[in-house]
């Protein structure tokens, strides 16, 4: 049995060490002559387990049969903690009976750091993975982005949690310009991290991912440092993309204002027909100034509307409200014409200056110049 590499020895059912070779002994740092005719109680660091492995020899011993345990961890008397793979084979005597045990063992620690190395390279490359995913899916929706609303910003939240550790309990939450956008299982928890979304070097919102139960402790709490880039990441490219949105949208509202002017001077240049005239300025009011609904109206020595020139969309509705209408008696018009500046009312139900009728109940804004 020398000649084995690996510890084999033989016990008695007091757990007396009969036989060992080299191996085993070199394993306890101690001779053969020093092991034979000791326990096992005497050379491990653990008493607890030098009684569970002499239950196991019995157990052995009793059933006469073999046991075979693929791995368990042992601690051996300088401190260490050893994988190691077991053999225990009873060792039958004349009378049937087995009052000895013969156990082969095998380290096998190098070969579970090996598989630990591996099983943390497979998660790391797996993570990459997710993360590559989830950057590519970003990149779609940004390239896709018609209009800074609820779908763009719920696109953006779907492909998040996919992206992180634990996707079953990951949930994401963006807050952009007062509006906030979540997935439909999010809620504040201790497990948090954030990052702002930048737009023009000014903080307009945030994105923040949470677990909705507790995990192993990492370097964010029990995020990846990995994960926090990533979020950074996320929020960099949306910052940029509202951008390039913005940058966009202002070029169209000029190239449209600009054709807008050339169009409103061609129409007065080319025709003596006033509601001609009218309805094409209603219609490049419409190209500079979305809305639903746009009203000209014809003063009457400034005191009252002598007539409604022209009306687009809902503002048809206008040929009843302004019948007869004094100007002069509304505060708000009276103080337009006077000024000779135009006024802006961004919320029509909070405004003490809007003049509400039944028929114009819907409307929400409203902007009027003289």
């Amino acid at each position: 049995v020398d000649i084995s590499p690996n510890p084999i020895f033989v016990r008695d059912r007091e757990g007396h060490y009969v036989l060992a070779n080299q191996a085993a002994a070199a394993s306890l740092s101690v001779t053969v002559a020093e092991l034979v005719g000791k326990t096992e109680v005497e050379f491990n660091a653990s008493s607890e387990q030098a009684e569970k492995l002499l239950a196991e020899d019995r157990e052995v011993m009793d059933s006469l049969k073999e046991k075979f345990i693929p791995e368990e961890q042992t601690l051996y008397p300088d401190g260490s903690n050893r994988w190691i793979q077991a053999v225990k084979r009873p060792i039958i005597g004349p009378d049937g009976s087995a009052d000895q045990i013969l156990v082969t063992l095998v380290d096998i620690s190098a070969r579970k750091e090996y598989q630990a190395a591996l099983l943390q390279q497979h998660h790391t490359l797996n993570a990459r993975v997710k993360e590559l995913k989830c950057l590519y899916r970003l990149s779609r929706a940004l390239e896709n982005i018609g209009f800074l609303d609820e779908k763009f910003f719920l696109s953006i939240l779907e492909i998040i949690p996919p992206a992180w550790q634990f996707p079953e309990i990951t949930a994401a939450k963006i807050i952009y310009e007062n509006q906030e956008y979540t997935t439909d299982n999010f809620s504040s928890t201790s497990w948090m991290i954030a990052s702002n979304i930048v737009v023009f070097g000014e903080s307009l919102g945030t994105i923040m991912v949470s677990y909705l139960a507790e995990r192993p402790s990492e370097t964010f709490g029990p995020f990846l440092k990995e994960e926090q880039t990533l979020l950074n990441e996320i929020v960099e490219r949306v910052g940029k993309t509202i951008e390039r949105h913005r940058i966009e949208a202002a070029e169209r509202q000029q190239r449209a204002l600009a054709e807008a002017i050339n169009d409103t001077s061609a129409a007065l240049s080319s025709t003596l027909n006033l509601n001609e005239v009218l309805a094409r300025i209603s219609e490049n009011v419409g190209r500079i100034v979305p809305n639903d609904a746009a009203n000209i109206w014809l003063l009457q020595k400034q005191s009252g509307v002598d007539t409604v020139v022209h009306g687009a969309g809902d503002g048809e509705v206008a040929l009843d409200i302004v019948s007869g209408m004094a100007v002069s008696e509304i505060p708000a018009y009276r103080q337009m014409m006077e000024t000779g500046r135009g006024m802006a009312i961004a919320d029509t139900r909070k405004s003490s200056k809007w003049l509400s009728f039944p028929e114009s109940d819907w409307v929400r804004s409203f902007v009027r110049t003289p």
